[in-house]
Parts: structure tokens; sequence; C-alpha cells
């Protein structure tokens, strides 16, 4: 019999992918396979790294899987199906997602039905607002070298003080697993309409001292690291100011 918060956690997850279950069949396909196996969507509400009520910006949406989860988590909560022993659910948490593909916006926004903001456009150039939670997962790495710098800089600017970047990328300090999980990557690009491009990847270690170079604090964990991948979360932290004295 499965453990509590395996029997919620696959809940949620079932909630989420059914969102596209009206759509095309690759949508709910690819957000059901996503969402089962892909361990950092259970690593984000499993660890409360998207609290309550924030702000979230999701740069390199895709279909909106991260929009979709978070709206069921929260449904799960209200109807008292959340785990007891996992920190407090997303509930009101506001997410805009940007993305390039049309046609995955087009997707999100049919599997969200207003749950949550989808922008088509370049996620370079993000919404001019600020968030409290910005999240890549798995996109940076389809950005050259000098434009993934840029962005993090744009994005830092974007983080409200006491916010959260959160980036799940490939290490390429394990050549050979990182080569593959790119490789996945870009099949599901071709996929989805997005070609067969070239992916641009970088060591943790590489990420970590790009971000603390703008002032974040990082802390990094392997998240579906099993062989043959060689992912790692980075939570990436800005500091609160100091209270005058």
């Amino acid at each position: 019999m499965p453990a509590p918060c395996d029997a919620a956690w696959s809940a949620i997850a079932s909630a989420a992918a059914a969102r596209y279950r009206d759509l095309d069949g690759h949508a709910h396909r690819f957000a059901r396979s996503k969402l089962r196996r892909d361990g950092v969507f259970r690593a984000l509400l499993a660890r409360g790294l998207i609290p309550p009520g924030v702000r979230v910006l999701d740069l390199g949406c895709g279909q909106g899987l991260l929009a979709a989860l978070l709206a069921e988590a929260a449904c799960a909560a209200t109807q008292g199906r959340w785990p007891a022993g996992w920190p407090a659910a997303p509930v009101g948490a506001r997410v805009v997602g940007v993305d390039m593909l049309a046609a995955d916006i087009a997707r999100a926004r049919a599997a969200l039905k207003g749950d949550a903001e989808f922008v088509h456009g370049d996620m370079r150039v993000p919404p001019d607002r600020t968030y409290d939670v910005i999240v890549f997962l798995d996109s940076l790495h389809y950005l050259p070298p000098a434009d993934q710098i840029a962005l993090l800089d744009r994005a830092r600017a974007r983080l409200q003080p006491g916010g959260t970047m959160l980036l799940r990328v490939h290490d390429d300090a394990v050549p050979l697993r990182a080569a593959f999980g790119r490789w996945v990557d870009r099949c599901s690009s071709a996929l989805r309409g997005g070609g067969f491009g070239p992916v641009h990847g970088r060591p943790v270690a590489d990420w970590c001292a790009r971000l603390e170079a703008l002032g974040l604090h990082t802390t990094t964990e392997r998240v579906d690291g099993r062989a043959p991948f060689a992912n790692r979360l980075i939570v990436a932290t800005r500091a609160k100011p100091s209270p005058p004295s």
C-alpha cells in the first residue's frame, strides 16, 4: 500500500495531467509522463519551495505544467487532501508563464482556463514586474551562453528581496550524462515544434558562481539525478535588506 504522501502526490499529479486530456494527444501524454517520472515537480511541493500567495514567473514555461501542478496542489489543500508532513501548499500562488512556442502557450491557456497568465514571447525579455519566485525548469540551456548570463541578471532585477530563483539544470561536470539529458531535451523540443537546435550547458559550480556574483545565496541538490541523467536543482535566494539600526 502506498504511503499517504505518495498517494496524495499521485492524485495531485494525475489531476494536473488531466487538464490536458481534452487537448491534443501529445500534450496529455507529455504531461502525464513528465509529472509522474520527473522528480523535480514533487520536490518543489514537498520542500515548500513555492509558498502560499507568491507571485511566480516561469520562464520557458512550455505548456504550463508548473502552473497546472500548483493549481491542483491548491485544490488538494482546500479539499483536505494535502500531505500532513509537507510544508504549506501553494494556495493563492499566481503564475505568469513565458514561452516562445505559440503551440505550447495555446495548450497552457486551454489547460489552465484563466488559473494562470501566459505570455507568448522571448523569455530573455521577462515581463517588467517583480516576483517572489522565478523558475527555470530545463530552459536556460536553450539560450546561447552570453544570453544565459544576461537573463540571470534581468531575472535578479525582477526578484523581490527574500525571493528565490529555482533553476533545474544539467551538470556539465558529468559530461556524458549531461549530454544524454540535453539530447533528450532536444528531442522533446522537436516533438513540441521547437526544432532540434543546439543547447548550451555549464557545470553546476559555474551556474552557482554566476548567481553568487549577482548577490544570491545558492544551495544545490540532486533531483532525478539517477543514471543516465545529471540533473541538479539550484535554489538561489536574494537576501532581505537588514532592518535599520
